[in-house]
C-alpha cells in the first residue's frame, strides 16, 4: 500500500495531542544525490559536495564515506573553500550566499552578499554580484561595496597581486588594484536576449594573457587580456552554458560538461572530443560540478547524478564515491505491495528511478527513458498479475515495466498530458488529469496500467483520486464541497456531504480509504479564517463509505498535513516539517520524531508495515520497530 503526502506551504500552529518521544530512524538512501558541485579543500584531505536541493556533504578523504553537513540557503549550485582554512567555505544558492566556519556544521548569511561568485586572494574575499563588487578584509565578517553602480556576472583573480577580471552585461573589465579602479576591455557578441550569465577562467601558465569566457551558447577565448575575443571549438551550443575547467598541470587541456556529456580539448580549445562521463551522465548544469585538485595529484572531481566521481586521467575513466550521500530529490515514492523491503523512488530532475529490494541496503539506479526531459513525478506498483511498475511524468508520458525496470514501454492515455496515477486492487489503476478545456478527466485501467479508458468524471473534482483498496470498481475524489464516490468503475458518481459541518473549504482536501475495514474512510480539509488569519482544519471519519461523516474532534486541532493514508493495520499516517504522525483506530495522533528538520515529502508502508519517509534534502528514512 502506498501512503503519500504532498507538502502544503501554509503557516499554522502544530498542535500535538500526544507524543511517542524521539523515534529511531535509519537513513537508507538511495545513495548519491543530484550533486551540483564539488570543492576539494586546499592543503587538506577534505572534500565538500553540494546538492540540487541545498544539502552540503563532507568527505574526510578520497573514497571515505560522506557525512551530511547541513542545509544552506536554497538550491546550492556553487561551493568555494578558503585556500588557507579548509573549514571556511561559502555556498552560493538561488536564495543567496551562506557561510560556514566549521566545515559546514553551522551556517549563517554574511551581511551584504545577496548572490554572486566568491574569489579568495590578496588577503581579501571578493564577491561579484548584481550590486557591485563586495570586498571583505576580515575573513568575511564584514563586506564593503566597490563600484555599486555596476553588475558583475563573473569574476576571476589574475596571477599578479591585485589583478582581476570581470564580465558585466556590457562586456569585460579589468583591474590592477584589487577592484578599486576598472578599465573596459573587449566586448562580447552579446546574445539577443541580453547577457545574464557568464564565467571567466585564466590560463595558469599564461601570465594573465589568456582568458576563457563562457556565455550562453558559446565558449570564447582571449590571448590579449580580454581586449579581443574569438570563438573556440565550442562556438555555438544552443541553450548551453559551457564552463571550462582547466588542468593546472597541462593548461592546454580543457574539460567542459554539457547536457550530452563531457568533452575535452588538448589544444587550448581549438577542438573538442567527447569522453566518457561518470555513471549515468546527463551533464552538469553550468559545468560547476567539475573541479581539478592540485593537492592530490591532479585528480578531477565531478558532481553528477547518483555519485561523486574522481578521475586521474582527465575523465577517461572514473571511480565513484556515494557512501553516505542521500538523494535530495526523491519525488514519486512507492512500496511494493507484495514484497517486503522493496521500495521505488522517482528521482525528479535526474530522469531516473531507483529501487531497493532489501529495505535500502542496496539500490539499483535505472533510466527508464532516453529522453532527458522525462522527469519522474509519480511511481506506482500495481497489484495485478502483471505486477507492473508505472512512472508518470508531468508533461511527457507514462512508462510501464513488468520486469523490475529492465525494459520500459510507453502507455497510451486518453489525454495528451499524463495523468496522476493511483493503484487499486486486482490490477486496477486510476488516473486523474484535466482535458484540453481544463475540465476534470478520469481514466481507469483494469490490466495493470497497460491500457486506459476514459470514465465519466464528477463535476468540479480536485486533489488526488483515491481507489478503494478492497473494491476494484470503487474510488473517491475530493470536491470543493465534499467527496465524490463511484462504485461502478466511474460510470456514475454520488456526492457525500452528510454530516459535514462546512462545504466551503478553500484548499487541501483529501480522502483516504482503510484496507482493513470495508467502508472506513478519513476525510480532511482546510479553509482560511479571514477574521483570525488562521488555517481552520477539519477531520471527518466514516465507517459506511461516506454516508454519513462524523467529525473527529480529537484530530480537529491538528492541521491537515497533506494526503494522510492508512497502512495495512488500519493506522493512519502522515507527515509534516520533520515529524511523522500516526493515529490508530479511535486514538489521537502520536508523534514519531527524530527525523531531520525538513519537509516530509511522502510516507509509505510496505507489505510488512515497515514505515518509510522521504525528507526533502535528506533522502529516505526507515522507522525502526
Amino acid at each position: 500500500m502506498k501512503v503519500s503526502f504532498a507538502a502544503v506551504g501554509l503557516a499554522a500552529a502544530l498542535v500535538i495531542p500526544s507524543t511517542a518521544g524521539a523515534s529511531t530512524w535509519t537513513s537508507i538512501g538511495p545513495p548519491g544525490g543530484n550533486l551540483t558541485s564539488v570543492a576539494p579543500a586546499t592543503g587538506s584531505t577534505l572534500t565538500y559536495a553540494a546538492s540540487q536541493a541545498g544539502g552540503i556533504w563532507a568527505q574526510s578523504a578520497p573514497g571515505a564515506p560522506w557525512a551530511f553537513r547541513g542545509i544552506t540557503i536554497g538550491q546550492s549550485p556553487g561551493l568555494t573553500v578558503d585556500p588557507r582554512d579548509p573549514r571556511h567555505l561559502f555556498s552560493a544558492g538561488d536564495m543567496g550566499v551562506a557561510e560556514s566556519r566549521d566545515g559546514g556544521v553551522t551556517w549563517f548569511r554574511p551581511a551584504g552578499i545577496v548572490y554572486g561568485s566568491i574569489a579568495w586572494g590578496n588577503g581579501e574575499i571578493y564577491a561579484s554580484g548584481w550590486d557591485g563588487l563586495l570586498v571583505s578584509r576580515d575573513g568575511g565578517a564584514t563586506f564593503t561595496v566597490r563600484n555599486a553602480d555596476r553588475t558583475y556576472l563573473a569574476l576571476v583573480l589574475g596571477h599578479h597581486p591585485g589583478w582581476m577580471y570581470a564580465i558585466a552585461p556590457d562586456g569585460t573589465w579589468r583591474s590592477r588594484d584589487a577592484g578599486r579602479h576598472w578599465k573596459r576591455a573587449g566586448r562580447f557578441p552579446i546574445p539577443a536576449d541580453g547577457l545574464w550569465a557568464a564565467f571567466l577562467a585564466t590560463d595558469p601558465s599564461s601570465d594573465d594573457n589568456v582568458l576563457y569566457a563562457a556565455i550562453t551558447g558559446a565558449l570564447l577565448k582571449s590571448t590579449d587580456e580580454g581586449e579581443t575575443w574569438h570563438a573556440t571549438g565550442l562556438a555555438a551550443i544552443p541553450g548551453e552554458f559551457p564552463v571550462p575547467v582547466i588542468d593546472p598541470a597541462r593548461p592546454q587541456t580543457l574539460l567542459i560538461s554539457t547536457s550530452a556529456g563531457l568533452v575535452r580539448s588538448t589544444d587550448g580549445g581549438r577542438s573538442f572530443m567527447p569522453i566518457a562521463g561518470p555513471g549515468t551522465w546527463v551533464g552538469i548544469r553550468y559545468g560547476i560540478g567539475l573541479r581539478f585538485d592540485t593537492d592530490r595529484g591532479g585528480l578531477l572531481y565531478a558532481a553528477g547524478p547518483f555519485n561523486a566521481a574522481m578521475s586521474a586521467n582527465d575523465g577517461t575513466s572514473w571511480t565513484f564515491s556515494s557512501t553516505g550521500l542521500a538523494d535530495a530529490s526523491c519525488t514519486g515514492f512507492a512500496a511494493d505491495p507484495t514484497a517486503p523491503g522493496t521500495v521505488w523512488c522517482g528521482l525528479n530532475g535526474l530522469a531516473a528511478v531507483a529501487h531497493t529490494r532489501d529495505g535500502g541496503t542496496t539500490w539499483n539506479m535505472i533510466t527508464p527513458s532516453s529522453d532527458p526531459t522525462f522527469l519522474p513525478r509519480n511511481v506506482e506498483v500495481t497489484t495485478g498479475p502483471a505486477h507492473a511498475v508505472l512512472v508518470d511524468d508531468a508533461t511527457t508520458a507514462v512508462l510501464r515495466s513488468t520486469d523490475d525496470g529492465a525494459t520500459w514501454t510507453p502507455v497510451a492515455t486518453p489525454n495528451a498530458a499524463p495523468p496522476r496515477l493511483a493503484v487499486g486492487p486486482a490490477g486496477v489503476v486510476w488516473g486523474l488529469d484535466t482535458d484540453a478545456n481544463g475540465a476534470p478527466a478520469v481514466y481507469r485501467s483494469s490490466d495493470d496500467g497497460a491500457t486506459f479508458v476514459t470514465v465519466t468524471p464528477p463535476p468540479g473534482s480536485t486533489g488526488a483520486i483515491t481507489p478503494d483498496p478492497r473494491d476494484p470498481l470503487s474510488a473517491y475524489l475530493p470536491l470543493p464541497g465534499g467527496v465524490a464516490a463511484t462504485h461502478d468503475g466511474g460510470a456514475t458518481w454520488q456526492t457525500l456531504t452528510a454530516g459535514l459541518e462546512s462545504t466551503t473549504w478553500s484548499w487541501s482536501i483529501y480522502v483516504t480509504a482503510d484496507p482493513t475495514r470495508p467502508g472506513h474512510l478519513m476525510f480532511s480539509a482546510e479553509s482560511w479564517n479571514d477574521a483570525t488569519y488562521e488555517v481552520v482544519p477539519e477531520w471527518y471519519e466514516s465507517t459506511d463509505a461516506g454516508a454519513p461523516w462524523t467529525k473527529r474532534a480529537d484530530l480537529g486541532t491538528q492541521r491537515n498535513f497533506g494526503s494522510a493514508q492508512f497502512d495495512g493495520n488500519g493506522v493512519l499516517w502522515d507527515g509534516w516539517d520533520g515529524y511523522v504522525v500516526s493515529s490508530a483506530p479511535n486514538a489521537p495522533w502520536v508523534v514519531h520524531d527524530g527525523l531531520p528538520t525538513g519537509s516530509i515529502v511522502q510516507v509509505v508502508a510496505d507489505s510488512s508495515n515497515t514505515i518509510y519517509a522521504t525528507v526533502s534534502g535528506f533522502g529516505i528514512y526507515r522507522l525502526n520497530p
